[in-house]
C-alpha cells in the first residue's frame, strides 16, 4: 500500500500544469505557442489533491482549465506610492490602480506563459515592478506601461516571494528552500542557491542589498547575504508553527507572523531571542511594516490588526474584508492596501479605520472558483463553481468543457451516485439534481428552509440579507454580491456537505447541526432533523443508506441513521476543527483538519487515532477509494496519501504547479481528480 501511495503521489508531483487558452471565436482550447509556467494559488490555503496542491496531470495530460467564470485570485501587492499600487494574480496578470479610487483598474497580462500564477511582486520605484511565478520565472515591467513586460526564467521551481531593495537587485525564494538573486533589468545567468534545504520558504524581506531574511513552513528563519548566500544560517524561531510572512522595517529589526495568530520580532543578525506574542485568535496570512514602530497584519478571516512590533500585546483586531486576504502593502503609516482571493482590494488607515474615515473595497480583477468535484467513473467528472454553474469533463482528455448554469445561488457541495445523476446543495438551503450529460434538465427544491436568512436575486446572482440587514457592495456586473458587514445574522440553512449512497437517497448537512435526507428525484418529501448541537457541521459521508457520519468545527463526529436518526451522540475525535470526511466502509472513517488526519470506527469512535502531517496546512478535502488508501489535499498545494490503519504510512508530496484545491474525488485506486480555485481540474493516476 505504501508503495502504491508513493507511486500515485510521485506521478502527480512529476506533472507540470499546462494552461489551456481559448482562441477568440473558437470553442476549443489550445496550448500557447510558447511554453512557460502556469498557475497555482497557494498563499495557501487553499488546496487540493493528493495530488498535491490541487494536483494531477502530466505534461501530456495536464491540468484542465475547465471554467473561466467567477472571481480571480490576487496573490501579491506592492505600493511604491500612496497613489499607486500594483497587484498580481493567479492568471499571469497585473493590475495597477490608485488605491484611493480603484474601481476603474484594468488587468494586463504580463506572464502569459504556460504557468502564469504570479505569487509575489515588489516595486522599488513607481516605474518598475518585478513579479515572480510558480514556474521559476520573473517578469519585470513598468506598471504604467505593462505591455512591454519580459518573462525570464531564474529558477526551476515555484517562487513564492520576492524583495527588491533597489531597482538593480531582487531576491526571490522558492518551494525547495532556495534563494535566487538577480538584476531585474538583466537577469543574465542567475540561478538558485540552497539556503534552507528541505523546507518551503514562504516569504523574504531584504532591508538592504547585503541582508535578507526569509521564513519557512516549519517555524524557521534564515538570514543571508544575497550576494554570498551560501553562508546562510537557519534558526528555528517558532517550533511547531508555520511562519507565513516577514517584513523588515530596518536592517536590525524584522517581524514575522505565524498561522496561530502570533508575531515574532527579531534582529536578523541574532534572531534566536525572538518571543512569539499572540495578537489574533486566527492565523495571520500577511504582514507589512510602514516603520519600525507600526506594522499591520491580516488574518485568514479577513481581519486586520495593527501593532507596535516592539510591544504588540493588546493590539486591536477588526474586520476589513469578507474574503481571504493574501497580501498587504503599506506605503505610509496612515495607508495600507490589501488584496484578496475574490478579486478585491481594500484600502484603509491602519490607525484610524480608513483614509477617508471608512474602509474602501473595490473589485479590480475577475476570474473563477470551483468548490467541489465528483467522479462517478474514470472518464467522467463534474464540478460546481461559485457562479452557480456545473461543468462536466473527461479527466483523461484535454478537450474543452463548458460551464452550464444550474443554480442562481452558490452550489457548495456535490455528489454523483451515477454517471447520469448529480445532486448539488447550495448556500441557500436548496438542492439541484441534474443529469451531467444534459444539465439544463434539472430539478431544484428548497430542502432546508430558515427564518434567519432570505435570498434575494440580483440578475444572475444571489445576495443574502441578514438580520439586522447589512450594507451590500456589488462587485461585478450583476454577477457577484459581497456582504461587507460583520455577519451578525444567523445563516442556519447554509448546506456545507452532501453524500448520496444511492441514486434515490441523499443526505445533506447544514451550519446549524441539521441533516436533511431526501430523494433527489422527488425532493418534496425530505426529512430535516437535528443531529448535532455544533455551530457548524462541515462534512458528511454515508457508506450505506442506513449510516451517515458528519464532522464539525469542534473536532467532533456524529453517526446516525439518515432514515431514522433518533438522538445521535456526538463524540470528540480530534482536538481541533475538522474540515472533511470520507467513510469507505461502515466501520472506517477518516477525517482531516488543519494538519491532522483522524481515523476512527464510527460505531465506536472513542478509539480515534490522530496523526499530525508534518508540513501540511489547511487540509480541506479527502477521498478514500478503499479502506486501505486515502488521499487528502491542502492549501499549500500538497498531496497527502496513506493507509488510515497505518499511522506512519502517511506521506506528503508537494506538486510543482499545484493550486489551492477545494475538492477531490477518486474513481478508483489508480485515478484521482481535484478541482481548484482557478477553475482547473487536475488528474493524477498511478
Amino acid at each position: 500500500m505504501v508503495a502504491h501511495v508513493n507511486r500515485l503521489v510521485a506521478r502527480l508531483a512529476r506533472r507540470r500544469p499546462v494552461r489551456l487558452v481559448m482562441r477568440p471565436g473558437c470553442s476549443r482550447p489550445m496550448k500557447p505557442r510558447a511554453p512557460a509556467l502556469r498557475l497555482a494559488l497557494v498563499g495557501v490555503a487553499v488546496a487540493l489533491l493528493g495530488l498535491p496542491g490541487r494536483a494531477l496531470a502530466s505534461s501530456s495530460s495536464g491540468p484542465l482549465r475547465i471554467d473561466r467564470t467567477g472571481i480571480q485570485t490576487l496573490l501579491g501587492v506592492a505600493c511604491p506610492a500612496v497613489s499607486q499600487c500594483t497587484a498580481v494574480d493567479g492568471n499571469g496578470q497585473e493590475v495597477t490602480f490608485d488605491p484611493r479610487s480603484a474601481a476603474a483598474a484594468a488587468p494586463a497580462a504580463v506572464d502569459p506563459g504556460t504557468v502564469g500564477a504570479l505569487f509575489g511582486v515588489a516595486c522599488p520605484t513607481v516605474g518598475q515592478c518585478t513579479a515572480v511565478d510558480e514556474g521559476g520565472g520573473e517578469v519585470t515591467f513598468d506598471p504604467r506601461r505593462p505591455g512591454r513586460a519580459t518573462l525570464r526564467s531564474v529558477d526551476a521551481s515555484r517562487l513564492f516571494g520576492v524583495a527588491c531593495p533597489s531597482a538593480r537587485q531582487c531576491t526571490a525564494v522558492d518551494y525547495y528552500g532556495d534563494e535566487v538573486t538577480f538584476d531585474p533589468r538583466s537577469p543574465g545567468s542567475a540561478g538558485p542557491v540552497a539556503v534552507d534545504a528541505g523546507h518551503v520558504l514562504f516569504a523574504v524581506a531584504c532591508p538592504s542589498a547585503r541582508r535578507c531574511a526569509a521564513v519557512d513552513e516549519d517555524g524557521g528563519e534564515v538570514t543571508f547575504d544575497p550576494r554570498a548566500p551560501r553562508a546562510a544560517s537557519r534558526v528555528v524561531l517558532d517550533t511547531g508553527h508555520m511562519l507565513f510572512d516577514v517584513a523588515c522595517p530596518s536592517a536590525s529589526e524584522c517581524v514575522a507572523v505565524d498561522t496561530s495568530g502570533r508575531v515574532l520580532t527579531f534582529d536578523p543578525v541574532s534572531p534566536s531571542a525572538a518571543v512569539p506574542v499572540a495578537v489574533d485568535r486566527s492565523g495571520l496570512a500577511t504582514l507589512a511594516c510602514a516603520s519600525p514602530s507600526r506594522c499591520a497584519a491580516v488574518d485568514f478571516a479577513g481581519r486586520e490588526v495593527t501593532f507596535d512590533p516592539r510591544s504588540p500585546r493588546g493590539a486591536r483586531v477588526r474586520a476589513i474584508d469578507p474574503g481571504f486576504v493574501r497580501s498587504i502593502a503599506c506605503p505610509s503609516a496612515s495607508q495600507c492596501t490589501a488584496v484578496d482571493y475574490s478579486s478585491g482590494e481594500v484600502t484603509f488607515d491602519p490607525a484610524a479605520g480608513g483614509p477617508h474615515g471608512r474602509l474602501a473595497r473595490a473589485l479590480i480583477d475577475t476570474g473563477n472558483v470551483l468548490y467541489d468535484v465528483a467522479c462517478p467513473s474514470g472518464h467522467q467528472c463534474t464540478a460546481v463553481d461559485a457562479s452557480g454553474a456545473a461543468v462536466t469533463f473527461n479527466p483523461r482528455r484535454r478537450l474543452a468543457a463548458s460551464p452550464i448554469a444550474i443554480d442562481n445561488g452558490v452550489p457548495y457541495a456535490l455528489a454523483c451516485p451515477s454517471t447520469s445523476q448529480c445532486t448539488a446543495v447550495d448556500l441557500a438551503g436548496r438542492e439541484v439534481t441534474f443529469d451531467p450529460g444534459a444539465p439544463r434538465r434539472r430539478t431544484r427544491a428548497t430542502i432546508d428552509p430558515t427564518t434567519g436568512q432570505t435570498g434575494v436575486d440580483f440578475g444572475n446572482s444571489q445576495v443574502f440579507t441578514f438580520l439586522p440587514a447589512p450594507s451590500v457592495l456589488q462587485v461585478g456586473q450583476d454577477r457577484f454580491q459581497t456582504v461587507v458587514n460583520s455577519f451578525a445574522g444567523v445563516i442556519d440553512n447554509t448546506l456545507d456537505g452532501i453524500a448520496c449512497p444511492t441514486v434515490d437517497q441523499c443526505t445533506a448537512i447544514d451550519q446549524s447541526g441539521n441533516a436533511v435526507t431526501f430523494d433527489p428525484r422527488s425532493p418534496g418529501r425530505e426529512s430535516r432533523f437535528q443531529v448535532s448541537g455544533a455551530p457548524t457541521l462541515i462534512g458528511v459521508a454515508c457508506p450505506s443508506v442506513r449510516q451517515c457520519t458528519a464532522v464539525d468545527d469542534n473536532g467532533r463526529e456524529v453517526t446516525f441513521d439518515p432514515r431514522s436518526p433518533g438522538s445521535p451522540v456526538e463524540v470528540t475525535v480530534a482536538d481541533a476543527a475538522l474540515s472533511a470526511i470520507a467513510c469507505p466502509t461502515a466501520s472506517s472513517c477518516t477525517a482531516v483538519g488543519e494538519d491532522d488526519v483522524t481515523t476512527f470506527d464510527p460505531r465506536s469512535p472513542r478509539g480515534a487515532r490522530s496523526v499530525r502531517i508534518r508540513g501540511a496546512w489547511a487540509l480541506n478535502a479527502i477521498a478514500c477509494p478503499s479502506a486501505g488508501f486515502c488521499i487528502a489535499v491542502d492549501g499549500l498545494g500538497a498531496a497527502i496519501g496513506g493507509d488510515p490503519a497505518i499511522p506512519r504510512s502517511w506521506s506528503l508530496t508537494r506538486i510543482p504547479g499545484a493550486d489551492s484545491l477545494f475538492g477531490v474525488s477518486c474513481s478508483s485506486m489508480s485515478q484521482c481528480v481535484a478541482v481548484d480555485i482557478a477553475g482547473r481540474a487536475l488528474v493524477g493516476s498511478s
